[in-house]
């Protein structure tokens, strides 16, 4: 038993003053013989019993009349409930509705979240005129609590239900409990409930912040699950990795999955397709056992360029919303490539170029051309020549330096490095025999999907090479006997590849290796890749990008979301640089960014948080041990879904208050009293 008014049980006090009045009423008197007295004839034993025994009747009545006064007064309240008697206190709740994705499963018993929102309609039917309550979605449930307000308008808070939609960010069932613990203690009715309408998923119950969310205040919690997890059959892309960085057109698209089976049978023939822009490009069939996780490749090809949203989509199972997983790339036009070279030095480098026809759109020139030409209009400046001049450096160096990029290679003739100054020093190493080419940076962007990434000493060609030209600064990313090969140097906002062999046969065979036009054409797509291709963020999650110097200048840049629903961003500046900086980021998909004339400037994706897959439902125990870490005096209870609220709730509930039951015992007392008072005033007068 409990009490809601419990100081007034201070008034039991008053309970002994009709035993201390008996008790001054039995004071021995001092006896006075009169002498005719001695001829009155003695009263009977048995009625002088008679009057002692009512007077004691008179008095427990009157101490019972007290007490049952005082108890009704102090509002007595039981678990349960006695018929007619159910439940008298206003009722201030909080309705937490779970509204992550994992309640959109479909189980046994329905689907979970359509479930979760029947169920609250029906206690919010369930409650009594003057009662209060609050719905608070439990994924992105607002933070800021003078955001959320009681009510006590049934329609109001129903119409918050079907407004309710399904989530995908992070779930924090601990914080979501606390802000509601806290939103109770302002609530003036007597009753504190919070409900959570949940699938009881195992991993929301594990404390994160236990130090800092911790009350005192004890309300009641009813937890009702909603679904069946323990039947679902589920299978989940648990991460997914794009081996491709550098995307062009009719080039592959290589990424590796995992899929975990979270159910409890095997799954055979079960297919992952893989799609750009809507459209199926590739598929893959798999076996998985129960509780197993596999590793599987898939790979296909684009031929267009500009945007490219890609899916990998599993087949429909229980639960969907794990079955897909997102990205997104940007596919340039072809590059523009200004090739600058001695046409008696350039057979060998136009063969590479023109392997396959129509990947780039080819100007060739004479190197003495390149002060002439406008060359930001170009992506890739490719130099096999002389620099004659200082000028020829300047316009090379500045070019670069904007953040363009270019591939250059060593000269014939180390004197012919003179006026290359923005490379730095040079240094010429004879080699003067055939070596094998096997030493490479495998981690470097540049080689990403091109080389076997097994063994380091794999020997992948040995030309004969006479003597390198080296530069001095910058990376070695491929070197031979120690001696760099292929170099890459950063040059303001640009950067250049250095190759320290001319394309020709002077200096050795490396032109007629199959590493010569691999390099070559890999050098192009590398310098004018972009970063900020694949971008991901988590929902609910912001994003910053940065912009390409090209588009710095501008200030509102368009976001297509995944739903097609457009909507602006502007560009801050930072110590870093400009950037964009973008927050709605609630829907799973890929987000395009363009500027104002339509141009593609990035794309990034947003993927479900993969924790939601794991549908393991945690206990009652475990239930009861997160509650009570955060509220250590709360009740804890558990309610059917099958069992409606007036029948379950009511059952269970703290509430059932019995002050009726001590005003009619108060009130029997006292006129209990009033008769043996008159019964004895009537013998009395006999």
């Amino acid at each position: 038993m409990n009490f809601l008014n419990p100081l007034v049980l201070i008034g039991l006090i008053g309970a002994s003053i009709p035993v201390i009045l008996h008790l001054l009423n039995l004071r021995k008197l001092k006896k006075i013989e009169f002498s005719s007295l001695k001829f009155i004839k003695e009263l009977r034993k048995t009625k002088i019993k008679r009057v002692k025994l009512k007077q004691i009747l008179l008095l427990i009545l009157r101490t019972l009349a007290i007490i049952f006064a005082v108890l009704a007064f102090s509002r007595p309240t039981i678990k349960g409930t006695i018929s007619g008697f159910e439940s008298f206190a206003k009722t201030g709740a909080v309705i937490i509705v779970d509204n992550s994705y994992s309640m959109d499963a479909n189980t046994g018993s329905g689907n979970s979240f359509r479930n979760a929102i029947a169920y609250a309609g029906n206690l919010v039917d369930f409650f009594k005129e003057g009662d209060e309550a609050l719905i608070m979605p439990l994924a992105s449930h607002k933070s800021n609590r003078k955001m959320l307000n009681f009510s006590t308008n049934k329609a109001n808070l129903k119409k918050e239900l079907r407004e309710i939609d399904i989530a995908y960010s992070k779930v924090q069932l601990e914080k979501a409990l606390f802000d509601a613990i806290s939103l109770l203690q302002d609530s003036k009715n007597i009753n504190k409930e919070i409900y959570i309408l949940t699938d009881s998923q195992k991993i929301n119950f594990i404390r994160e912040f236990a130090d800092s969310l911790k009350t005192e205040f004890s309300p009641t919690v009813y937890f009702i699950p909603v679904s069946e997890a323990g039947k679902i059959e589920n299978l989940a892309i648990d991460s997914v990795r794009v081996e491709t960085n550098i995307f062009e057109m009719n080039a592959p698209v290589n990424l590796s999955f995992e899929v975990t089976n979270f159910g409890t049978q095997k799954v055979e023939n079960s297919v992952a397709n893989l799609y750009f822009n809507g459209k199926k490009s590739a598929q893959r069939t798999f076996d998985i056992e129960a509780g197993e996780t596999k590793s599987i490749a898939i790979s296909a090809p684009y031929n267009q360029s500009g945007f490219v949203e890609a899916v990998l989509e599993l087949e429909a199972d229980e639960l969907d919303a794990d079955n897909t997983f997102n990205f997104g790339f940007i596919i340039s036009d072809a590059p523009k490539v200004a090739v600058f070279s001695d046409f008696s030095s350039s057979d060998f480098l136009r063969a590479a170029l023109e392997v396959i026809p129509d990947r780039y759109s080819l100007e060739y020139y004479k190197p003495e051309e390149l002060n002439r030409l406008d060359l930001n209009k170009y992506d890739v400046v490719i130099y096999n020549g002389k620099f004659l001049s200082p000028g020829l450096a300047q316009t090379l160096n500045s070019f670069i330096s904007a953040g363009k990029a270019a591939l250059i290679f060593a000269p014939s003739d180390r004197n012919d490095t003179g006026n290359a100054y923005f490379l730095g020093s040079y240094e010429t190493s004879s080699i003067g025999r055939a070596v094998p080419i096997n030493e490479f940076e495998q981690s470097h962007p540049f080689f990403k999907g091109v080389f076997n990434s097994g063994n380091n000493n794999t020997i992948l060609e040995a030309p004969e090479i006479t003597n390198l030209i080296n530069i001095n600064q910058g990376s070695s990313l491929v070197k031979v006997l120690g001696k760099p090969l292929l170099s890459e140097l950063k040059i303001g906002e640009g950067k250049v590849l250095y190759l320290s062999l001319p394309p020709t046969l002077d200096a050795g065979s490396f032109p007629i290796t199959s590493l010569f036009p691999a390099v070559v054409n890999r050098a192009i797509l590398y310098l004018k890749a972009k970063e900020e291709n694949l971008l991901f963020t988590s929902p609910g999650s912001s994003i910053t990008i940065e912009l390409d110097k090209r588009f710095a200048a501008e200030d509102q840049f368009k976001i297509l979301d995944p739903n097609k629903v457009e909507s602006f961003t502007y560009r801050v500046s930072l110590p870093s640089g400009e950037k964009l900086v973008i927050g709605n980021t609630e829907i799973p998909g890929s987000y395009k960014i363009t500027n104002s004339d339509g141009k593609a400037i990035s794309i990034f994706s947003v993927n479900p948080i993969t924790t939601e897959s794991d549908l393991a439902v945690a206990d009652e125990e475990q239930i009861e041990r997160f509650v009570n870490s955060i509220a250590p005096d709360a009740s804890v209870n558990f309610a059917e879904l099958s069992v409606s609220p007036e029948d379950s709730i009511t059952r269970v509930r703290l509430g059932t208050e019995l002050w009726k039951f001590f005003v009619a015992a108060t009130l029997l007392c006292l006129l209990l009293e009033m008769i043996v008072a008159r019964v004895s005033r009537s013998e009395s007068e006999e």
